[in-house]
């Protein structure tokens, strides 16, 4: 195998960690979002940000560093119209995925901060479900798992009622999330669908090239 195809290997490789772990991260994040669940997303956010940084950071170094090597392997352009606009939307993606990372931070704190004062506060709902009143979601273990029983819940037929109710009772805790948490949340939204918008405008300029290369 020749260096170039090394090269073109790591950076397809590289590409498609950057655009699945970011689905993935996006997907994980907006169900425990709507799962009402405030130890969901504040155990869902923990480990957004721990896969960014073990996924996603090392990924867009790889692209950025094998495109710009494999630039140089075959002699083309850096001012070419190709490369510009691919270098402008790669620095586009990174302006969405800077403030996506303190965003992630920011909700992450903001939901261990509601669950440090409900644990302190008599009364007030932990676990999404009001005082007293226990909610179909267990959180003695993973709080994750009570996204994947949501989803278990919705395809069981004969429970569904059990679910709406479930779901009803867990609102209260999401809803007393602060103000600044679902503003951010919808800005981490938007951003998403930017930076991802982009991600696939990449992978067309990379397979088809619609711009001369010099």
């Amino acid at each position: 195998m020749t260096f170039y195809l090394t090269l073109k290997l790591l950076h397809i490789l590289s590409a498609v960690v950057v655009a699945g772990t970011g689905a993935g991260i996006a997907f994980f994040m907006l169900m425990a979002y709507l799962s009402r669940n405030t130890q969901a997303i504040y155990i869902t956010a923990r480990h957004v940000v721990l896969g960014d940084w073990l996924f996603t950071t090392p990924a867009i170094i790889m692209v950025f560093v094998t495109g710009v090597l494999m630039m140089t392997n075959t002699g083309l352009s850096f001012t070419s119209p190709w490369f510009l606009v691919t270098l402008a939307l790669f620095i586009f993606i990174g302006l969405c995925w800077l403030p996506v990372l303190y965003i992630q931070y920011r909700l992450r704190a903001l939901a261990l901060h509601y669950l440090d004062d409900a644990r302190a506060t008599p009364g007030k709902p932990v676990d999404g479900s009001p005082s007293g009143n226990p909610s179909q979601f267990k959180q003695k273990g993973d709080a994750l798992q009570a996204i994947g029983e949501s989803f278990l819940t919705i395809s069981d037929e004969p429970n569904q009622q059990d679910y709406k109710s479930a779901r009803d009772q867990s609102v209260h805790s999401s809803n007393e999330l602060p103000q600044e948490f679902h503003r951010l949340m919808r800005l981490w939204i938007l951003l998403g669908i930017l930076a991802f918008t982009a991600i696939l405008v990449v992978f067309y300029m990379m397979v088809f090239k619609p711009l001369p290369l010099v």
